[in-house]
Parts: structure tokens; C-alpha cells; sequence
């Protein structure tokens, strides 16, 4: 009976795509979500390269690269920032 107990809770943690160790919380992530964050920084890269007056392969190349670094999030703060000042 704990047999079946233990077999549930690593079910629902491989379902969850989060599972929890001792230094804390490992998430799992799929093939998916990682074309997701690519397609997201591809898109935000492209929309700053498209707003830039200058260069916009150099631009969109900068863009890129710190977005799949970094996060899509100071990319998208970058963009909000060239939207509202004109």
C-alpha cells in the first residue's frame, strides 16, 4: 500500500513539471517551452530591431542574444521604454 502511495505523488510531480528537493524547486521544463522562449525573444528582438532608426540587424542581433541570456523581460522593458518615448 505505501508502494502505491509513493508511485502517485512522483506521478503528479512529473505532471506537474515541478518537482522539490532539499535546496528547493527544480522545474522540468519541455521541448515546447523552450520553443516558446525562443519564438518569445525572437519576437520582442525583432519588434526593438523594427522601432531602432539606426541599424536594424545590429539592434535585433543585441536583442536577441540578451533575451535568450537574460530573460525576455528586460527586452520587453527595453521596448516599452522605445514605444512610449515617441
Amino acid at each position: 500500500m505505501a508502494n502505491y502511495k509513493v508511485l502517485i505523488v512522483i506521478i503528479s510531480m512529473f505532471l506537474t513539471s515541478c518537482t522539490s528537493t532539499f535546496m528547493g524547486s527544480v522545474f522540468v521544463f519541455t521541448f515546447t517551452d523552450i520553443v516558446y522562449y525562443v519564438l518569445i525573444a525572437l519576437a520582442i528582438a525583432f519588434l526593438i530591431g523594427s522601432y531602432s532608426n539606426d541599424n536594424f540587424k545590429k539592434n535585433f542581433l543585441i536583442w536577441f542574444i540578451l533575451n535568450l541570456i537574460l530573460t525576455p523581460l528586460p527586452g520587453l522593458i527595453y521596448l516599452l521604454i522605445k514605444m512610449i518615448g515617441k
